[in-house]
């Protein structure tokens, strides 16, 4: 995550501090990610209205383009776990581990 810069990228505060066992690094604050708001009924005040969706889909195609033409790589792991959802409703894009 550190060498993409891109505002639907999820930023790293800290760089990654490395154990053998464990990888801890610090990021912006996030509320939730795609997949627990989808199962978390205690959540549904998080879920925007139909045009906050179209928007936040367009951001995030916008991302999608950056990674491919931009840095020109791919994600390879894209699924509802690494798309987050920040404290001002914005998308982050994260979980770069097949690049």
């Amino acid at each position: 995550m550190a060498k993409f810069k891109h505002p639907g990228i999820l930023n790293l505060v800290e760089a990654p501090l490395e154990d053998k066992s464990v990888v801890a690094f610090v990021t912006e604050p996030i509320l939730t990610n795609l997949a627990a708001l989808a199962h978390d009924k205690t959540m549904l005040d998080l879920i925007p209205s139909e045009i906050e969706v179209k928007c936040m889909a367009l951001e995030f195609m916008e991302c999608i383009n950056f990674l491919h033409t931009g840095a020109k790589t791919m994600h390879l792991n894209l699924s509802p776990e690494h798309i987050y959802i920040t404290k001002e409703g914005k998308l982050k894009l994260a979980g770069f581990n097949f690049i």
